[in-house]
């Protein structure tokens, strides 16, 4: 009799302890990733599509807009260079004329004062020209 007592409790314990087992089985990760899987929708896959393309193609725009900027700040730099250039360029045309016109009233015995007067610069400017290109 004891025998029989003993089996059925050994019985009982390992009903329960796979009882257990299984219900921890259900549980378990793989056993809701195939549950999610099998739920899956069309419609989850394309939403799913749609986030790559959309992703992609702002990726693609951010690159464009690097490169419009790069492009832009080469192009400013190019025109400031262009218009320092230009009015370097002024500035010596105005330079040479400015020395020339001082160059003929000089060699018309204009004085230094007269010469300042009627071009409107001061007297150290038409004798510094006066010095160093009409000699």
């Amino acid at each position: 009799m004891f025998e029989v007592i003993f089996l059925i409790i050994i019985g009982t314990v390992l009903v329960i302890l796979n009882y257990k087992a299984i219900m921890k089985e259900k549980k378990s990760f793989s056993s809701s990733l195939n549950q999610e899987q099998s739920n899956l929708k069309d419609y989850d896959i394309e939403i799913g599509k749609l986030r790559i393309d959309f992703s992609e193609d702002i990726s693609q725009i951010q690159r464009e807009i690097v490169e419009l900027r790069e492009s832009i700040e080469k192009s400013e730099t190019v025109e400031k260079r262009e218009i320092i250039e230009k009015k370097e360029h002024l500035e010596l045309n105005s330079n040479s004329v400015r020395i020339d016109e001082i160059k003929k009233m000089l060699e018309k015995n204009t004085s230094i004062d007269e010469i300042a007067k009627k071009l409107n610069i001061g007297k150290g400017e038409v004798l510094l020209i006066k010095e160093l290109y009409i000699k």
